[in-house]
């Protein structure tokens, strides 16, 4: 990670790489892993009130105030209400969780549902990771020196930025081009909508696009193939 965007871009993907491992886990395998994790949250029991012992807290009402407390299947299934809820102290919760009402605070406890605890828990993977990358920058040059894994690192390092640097496009292959002859043909089955309405509507007025219109056409049309002659020749019948 030489450079920030690259150290970026690895963190924010080991980051969606421990949600899916840790979603993938079975319910008892991440209750294991939140103990060993040392995080300051115990499960939710109704029946034993709230932490300062003032009155038990009504599960229904904190899922109805909690907007992150819903479960969404996808599908058009209507969404579930999360059931699990833990409580901990409310300074170890990320604070654009609290900033964002995602979650209740009730006399300095969090009451965070289960599907909120795991951006909890990859917020403090990020962190950690970040600081690691830290201590492991400061020896990379001594790294790189040594004669038996230097060339490897480089390499990696070289691997790691072709995965963010885009490659060029090849202008020898530039697939299917238009012409007047094909316009019919891909401007349904290629054009973007936009662009294919832009046509459509200037064919159903029977008149000119406004000059916003045709700053926008002209050039897709020559990107997309059209010489100067078959330009003019378009404009002109169109």
């Amino acid at each position: 990670c030489k450079t920030r965007d690259a150290r970026d871009w690895f963190l924010r993907q080991e980051q969606r790489l421990f949600v899916l491992r840790f979603e993938s886990l079975r319910p008892e395998a991440q209750e294991e892993f939140i103990k060993r994790s040392n995080l300051k949250c115990r499960k939710f029991d109704m029946n034993t009130g709230s932490p300062d012992g003032q009155g038990k807290v009504n599960l229904h009402e904190i899922q109805h105030t909690t907007p992150a407390a819903k479960i969404y299947r996808g599908d058009g299934v209507k969404p579930e209400w999360d059931s699990t809820f833990y409580l901990m102290p409310f300074y170890e919760v990320d604070p654009r969780l609290i900033a964002c009402r995602r979650l209740v605070v009730i006399n300095g406890s969090a009451y965070v549902p289960s599907i909120a605890l795991k951006l909890i828990l990859a917020k403090r993977f990020r962190d950690a990771l970040a600081a690691s990358l830290d201590v492991a920058f400061t020896g990379l040059p001594r790294a790189l020196a040594d004669p038996r894994i230097g060339g490897f690192l480089r390499d990696l390092q070289d691997y790691g930025l072709q995965l963010l640097v885009a490659k060029a496009a090849n202008n020898d292959d530039v697939g299917e081009q238009l012409t007047l002859e094909n316009f019919e043909e891909l401007m349904l089955r290629s054009f973007p909508p936009c662009m294919r309405r832009t046509v459509e509507r200037q064919r159903e007025t029977k008149k000119h696009l406004k000059h916003a219109g045709r700053l926008q056409l002209r050039p897709f049309l020559k990107e997309c193939g059209f010489t100067i002659d078959d330009s003019m020749k378009w404009w002109k019948q169109e």
